[in-house]
């Protein structure tokens, strides 16, 4: 699970539809998000990666390059 105070990581070898992501709402503060609010709140692509960026912790997923693929793969607790 990535949460506040989880610092920088890095997901390396993520498969869409096989792997998920486990997000604590305390990275934005418990407010009520959808999952489709956070990628677009906090997600952005660069070069090949997508990049969660929630300030002092941020989730870099490799070789991702559509953050919409993301939508059906996270799961807020």
């Amino acid at each position: 699970m990535f949460a506040a105070g989880s610092g920088q990581d890095t997901v390396s070898r993520f498969e869409n539809d096989t792997d998920s992501l486990q997000l604590n709402s305390d990275l934005w503060n418990n407010t009520d998000l959808t999952i489709a609010d956070v990628l677009a709140t906090f997600g952005s692509v660069a070069g090949r990666d997508t990049i969660l960026d929630f300030g002092d912790d941020v989730l870099v997923i490799q070789r991702l390059r559509e953050i919409d693929l993301l939508i059906d793969d996270i799961l807020i607790v």
